[in-house]
């Protein structure tokens, strides 16, 4: 990293908040950044946006092989770039190893970053439908890789990812969600694995660092003919713990 930067470096305020979104996110389309921080601007000051962003060097993008939902012209894929991690860690403070970064273009193709936008998508849908007036609010979303935790289980260290972390606010009490997304690409098994991970950080007693009441696991696909089969996974899943190493009183998530 290069000392000199933060003297040098000139950025815009908007400039600044789109970096730390992709920070946060990994990917991101000007629709998404739209709608997640500029909403008072229009979606062409977006592109705007990560255009300079792009010329600077700040930003890797590369452009989907179609126009998305309902058409329209085609919207970039944007990550962050090694200089771009480099500007966060001088003006923002965030460590270089916490900050994901994508290796050039071919690594923001669609078939290796439509499951990230998938969730970009679910934080969107929620944030919309916390905004209808039924007493609830997002107070926070984490999304991979900054989901991920390592921890310790007795002598064995373990870790646990989810695709996102909701805080949410309803009627007046917190309440925390992980969201996994199925994109119908992936084998059934990995949603009982996840589970049994959760299981396992329950155990550990170490996810009271963070939350007050242990997170409630939600599932969301678009592909209904799964849904029987992914429920008989996560349900083997569930009462694959034997009464000895299962919790006394059951999480959240856990399955009637």
């Amino acid at each position: 990293m290069r000392p000199d930067l933060g003297v040098r470096v000139r950025i815009g305020t908007r400039q600044l908040q789109v970096l730390r979104l992709l920070d946060n996110h990994r990917v991101l389309t000007a629709v998404h950044i739209h709608a997640r921080a500029c909403e008072t601007a229009t979606r062409r000051t977006c592109e705007i946006c990560l255009q300079r962003l792009h010329q600077k060097g700040w930003v890797m993008r590369a452009e989907p092989l179609h126009g998305g939902p309902g058409g329209g012209r085609r919207d970039y894929i944007s990550g962050l770039s090694d200089a771009g991690v480099e500007v966060l860690t001088v003006l923002a403070g965030i460590p270089q190893a916490d900050i994901p970064t994508v290796a050039g273009p071919e690594a923001l193709e669609p078939r290796y970053v439509n499951h990230q936008l998938t969730v970009n998508r679910c934080l969107l849908a929620t944030r919309s439908a916390c905004r209808t007036p039924q007493g609830a609010a997002l107070c926070e979303w984490t999304a991979d890789p900054h989901t991920r935790v390592r921890y310790r289980l007795g002598r064995v260290w373990r870790a646990v990812n989810r695709d996102a972390v909701a805080e949410l606010e309803v009627h007046g009490h917190r309440r925390w969600v992980n969201l996994e997304v199925d994109r119908g690409t992936a084998e059934l098994r990995r949603h009982g694995l996840k589970l049994r991970r959760c299981a396992w950080f329950y155990l550990s007693g170490s996810w009271q660092r963070e939350y007050t009441q242990f997170p409630e696991t939600r599932i969301v696909t678009a592909h209904r003919p799964r849904v029987r089969r992914m429920l008989a996974e996560v349900e083997s899943a569930v009462h694959s713990f034997s009464p000895a190493e299962g919790p006394r009183s059951r999480p959240s998530w856990w399955w009637p």
